[in-house]
This record gives structure tokens, sequence and C-alpha cells, in this order.
């Protein structure tokens, strides 16, 4: 059974979708012929063997509106179709990209489709009359949906008309032994300014739906340190947040950080506080899981919710709701007990629930099923 798997960008690059292909292609490709596809974070192409599988980087010239700009990838993705002749396509979206090469590929080898549909287009509003089409186009063609919940079905403005063809696959995280903490110079330096004082965590993208203006407003009335993980083009614009209400004291800003493990074991709570259905599902909420924390997180109606189980694995408030947010932090902060129960229940839920093996072995199901092998 040969796979092409086609994703946005891939690790080191990060973010939730690239965190979901690394954790599964390695595993998969120990059950299929498996190359995978994706923008490079730069001008140069390059293809690698990475384990058991090719993974090739198309050069890219840039980015508008979070789409990279790599035309190359198609060119790539023809020669593949025609040297590597998939029988399975697994295309990871929103990435319009993923979505012409799909069908491209159905126009001429007519392999089997899998749309791994992680979210709706939510911010390129204005590419949204375009790509419509396309994307209806694609999920018409598909042989079938895999979505990381029945949310991701309710909140899609595409997917209840194509219901029949949805397979629920949740996202996931590998098992790996955290009981050793080996820290970094640059955590080490964030540690010791945060002292023996309870810290939050929160880890993604400084982008708009990340909602971290309103955590750091919440912080106000906070009383312990927070530390947000990650690069983007808010910087600055939360940097000056932060010092009109005059929390420098308390919340660090870290940037990219190459080990985070070590800030999810050691942090008091993880805080994912999105303000919009950008925000699928949420991965960095299944590490915080792994490593037995109590989660607080905002009401997206999408897998969001299906990650952290409100008063089971932590607390879910409105987003952009600055009072909740105080609230449920400083509940959970003050409640010693609490935290404890709400981060077990976290652990147990990531292990039944969201472990690489579930999730790659439902994978391959799939593409049996849909090639009919037995």
């Amino acid at each position: 059974m040969k796979v092409l798997q086609i994703g946005k960008f891939f690790h080191p690059h990060k973010g939730g979708i690239e965190t979901f292909l690394k954790e599964i292609s390695s595993p998969l490709s120990k059950k299929v012929d498996l190359q995978v596809l994706v923008s490079s974070s730069n001008t140069t192409s390059l293809s690698e063997n990475i384990d058991n599988f090719t993974l090739t980087r198309a050069a890219t010239y840039g980015k508008v509106l979070s789409l990279p700009l790599s035309p190359k990838i198609l060119l790539d993705a023809a020669r593949i179709i025609k040297e590597f002749k998939p029988d399975i396509i697994h295309t990871h979206v929103p990435n319009p990209w993923a979505d012409c090469i799909a069908l491209f590929s159905h126009l001429q080898l007519k392999p089997k489709i899998v749309v791994h549909w992680h979210s709706d287009i939510i911010r390129q509003k204005l590419l949204f009359p375009l790509l419509s089409p396309m994307i209806h186009k694609v999920l018409n063609e598909c042989s079938a949906i895999a979505v990381p919940s029945k949310a991701h079905i309710r909140a899609s403005l595409f997917l209840p008309k194509y219901e029949n063809k949805t397979h629920i696959i949740p996202l996931c995280l590998s098992e790996k032994a955290t009981e050793s903490v080996i820290v970094d110079p640059k955590t080490k330096m964030i540690l010791n300014r945060i002292g023996k004082a309870p810290f939050l965590l929160s880890v993604g993208r400084l982008v708009y739906y990340k909602g971290f203006n309103v955590l750091i407003e919440a912080m106000q009335e906070v009383n312990a340190h927070l530390v947000i993980v990650g690069e983007g083009p808010l910087r600055s614009e939360l940097e000056a947040t932060i010092h009109r209400l005059n929390v420098e004291s308390k919340v660090h800003l870290a940037g990219e950080l190459e080990n985070i493990e070590p800030l999810f074991q050691l942090c008091t709570c993880f805080v994912l506080p999105s303000i919009a259905q950008s925000e699928g599902f949420g991965v960095v909420l299944l590490e915080a899981m792994r490593a037995r924390k109590p989660l607080i997180s905002t009401k997206l109606g999408t897998g969001v919710e299906i990650a952290n189980k409100d008063g089971v694995t932590g607390l879910a408030v409105e987003p952009s709701n600055v009072k909740e947010l105080t609230t449920a932090i400083n509940t959970i902060l003050s409640n010693n007990n609490l935290r404890m129960k709400f981060g077990e229940a976290a652990f147990q839920h990531w292990k039944e629930n969201f472990t690489t093996e579930k999730t790659v072995d439902a994978i391959f199901s799939l593409y049996k099923r849909i090639l009919k092998f037995s």
C-alpha cells in the first residue's frame, strides 16, 4: 500500500498540524510505503529519508495570509505521483496547495483521497469565495474525511453536507518518559526569574486567535507567574499590553524554546485562551495532559472541548471573557486537591484516547477500508 501525505509544513516548523504529521509519519511508515510532501520554511527544496519514509520540502517564497507561497509543491507533487503511483493521497487541510494536488491527482491516476480536516478556513475570509468551490469539489471526490472530533463537523461550514464520509480519528501524542527533566539554559533563565512561585504555562504562535491578550489581562488579578512560549507577529503588541498593565514582573514571553517538556512538567497549570475556531483542537493540551497538568481552555465548540472536559480534566470558560478566565485560574491555583484531581484525570484521558499508537491504527484501518483490504 503506497500513501502520499500532503501537509503545509513539517517539523521543526511549529504548529498543531505539523506536530500531528510528525507524530504519525514514522509509525505509519512501518505499516505502509509512505512519502510526505510539504512546503519548506525557506527557498530551498529538499528531499530526505527519515526513518522509513521520504520527506520532500518544496521551496517557499514567503507567506500570504498564513499560506505558503510554494508553487513548486505542484511540480514536486506531479513528479511524485507519476513515479511513486500512490494508492492513497492523504491531505491535511486547510491547505489550498493540498486541495489543488488532490484534484489534479484525481484527474490522472485516480488514487483514493483521504482529507484530514483539522479546521475550516477561519481568518482568510477574503479567499473564501475563491477557495470554497475547490474545497467542495475535493470533498465530493474524496473517499473519506478524517476529523478529530464530532465537534469539528458541527462547527464546520462544509462538513455537515458530507457527514456520511466522516470518520473520527483523534489527534495524538506519543508516549515517552517524562520523569527526567533536562533544562536548557534559556529555560533555566526563565525558571530562575520565577523562583519557587507557581506559574501558568501557555504555548502557541503569537497570533490573534490564540487569545494571549485576554490571558495577559487576566494576570492583573492572579498571584502567579505566566510563561508564554512561542513567536509570532503580535509580539510587539503583547509586549505593549504587558507594559500598559504593569505586569512585566510576572508575565514572561519566552519566545521559541528547543525543549518545552520541562515547562510542562514544572508548571502549575496549562492555559489555552484561544478566541476563535481556528483552534480546532489544541495539540498542546495533549502535552499538558501527558504531564498530568490541570487544564484551562475556552468554549469554542471545537475539539478543544473534547480534549479538556470541563469539570473533569480542568475548567472551560467563555472566549475573550477576562473575568471568567481570572476566576478559573484562581480557582485552580487555590486548591491543591482540585489540581491533582484534574491533572490525574487529564493524564488518564490522554492515555485512553489520544496516544499515537491508537491514532495510527485508526488511520491504517481507514486506509484498508477504502482500498477494501482485508
